[in-house]
């Protein structure tokens, strides 16, 4: 036998709030992952330059990993290479060519201040780079 009109709507009743339920717990959960997601520092300097040599500065950097992003542009398709200077000298480094599209990478760092610089002293390029910690 078939379940009455009443019947129907509060088993669909019942059905809707656990759907509900579920749905608002899932909103919940994908908040509490995005908000744990970000990155550690709110710290992103970036510079642009247009000569020969380029740099930006990051200060207050945790201990961990710190990013290096860089692009460069104009001239020839030079091979380039960066340099990630901390307290303790060189942190790491890295190789590139005008060609290449913006590229980052990973470093594994002490806490302190760190200078992310790039040249190319035959002729100037245009750069960007970008520290995130």
């Amino acid at each position: 036998m078939w379940p009455t009109l009443n019947e129907r709507a509060r088993l669909m009743n019942g059905f809707l709030r656990t759907a509900l339920k579920a749905a608002l717990g899932l909103t919940a959960a994908i908040t509490i992952v995005a908000s744990t997601a970000a990155p550690a520092s709110a710290a992103n300097p970036t510079n642009y330059c247009n000569y020969d040599y380029c740099s930006v500065r990051g200060e207050g950097v945790r201990a961990g990993q710190i990013s290096i992003d860089v692009d460069a542009s104009g001239g020839a398709n030079d091979a380039l290479t960066w340099r990630l200077f901390g307290p303790n000298g060189v942190a790491c480094w890295g190789n590139y060519t005008v060609a290449d599209p913006p590229r980052s990478w990973v470093c594994n760092v002490s806490a302190g201040g760190y200078t992310l610089e790039t040249y190319y002293f035959d002729h100037p390029h245009a750069y960007s780079l970008g520290l995130r910690y």
